[in-house]
């Protein structure tokens, strides 16, 4: 499993500096095989790529290598994209262990009026929903480079996996009609392109 060779990974990446929380696929529609995912929240200069990084830094060349031979080793496919994080839509999750992620592309020309909806409207109801316990938290994020151009991400964090037998944090919140008064307002402004739950692996998360 690629969470083993992370493990050998995780006091280097203390070293270097970024925050990672480390997620593991645990289910995904349209399907999907079992993914680890290390995002690594912090600013981002592409100055960076003209030296060694971070992992190069905290180990030196030599033991970097071995490690990142490590990880070849037993990683069938790797994607890199930077994405921006809307730090004015988010809701610290704390160490919440689960996390169900949306993925939408924005309608021609609507990707503007759907991330003004999601200010309006969107962000009060989840911020009262993680007041209230239904959830534990939200990021908000936008493709800049390395994907798709207007691809917007809901995070959506839990504290664990049994939240997600009930209704989600807007239908709690609002009520039918409140919600279907909601979903009105957003309605012709996205598509969805897919969705998946994911676990925190805590003992590689920092």
């Amino acid at each position: 499993m690629i969470e083993t060779v992370y493990v050998a990974d995780v006091p280097a990446t203390r070293v270097a500096g970024p925050v990672s929380v480390v997620v593991t696929t645990v289910l995904a529609l349209p399907w999907q095989p079992p993914q680890v995912v290390p995002p690594l929240v912090r600013p981002f200069s592409f100055a960076e790529l003209d030296g060694p990084d971070a992992l190069e830094r905290a180990l030196g060349a030599e033991k970097s290598a071995a490690v990142v031979a490590k990880l070849r080793a037993c990683t069938e496919s790797v994607h890199r994209s930077i994405e921006n994080r809307h730090d004015d839509l988010y809701l610290d999750p704390g160490e919440a262990q689960a996390l169900f992620v949306s993925r939408y592309r924005a309608m021609p020309g609507k990707a503007r009026d759907y991330m003004s909806f999601v200010h309006t409207e969107m962000y009060p109801v989840m911020k009262q929903a993680q007041e209230n316990g239904t959830f534990s938290g939200l990021e908000v994020l936008t493709s800049v480079q390395g994907g798709e151009p207007g691809i917007i991400t809901l995070n959506m964090y839990y504290a664990n996996f049994a939240p997600l037998d009930g209704p989600p944090p807007i239908a709690k919140t609002l009520g039918p009609q409140g919600t279907a008064a909601f979903l009105a307002k957003g309605a012709g402004l996205i598509s969805q392109l897919e969705q998946r739950i994911l676990k925190r692996v805590p003992e590689l998360s920092f």
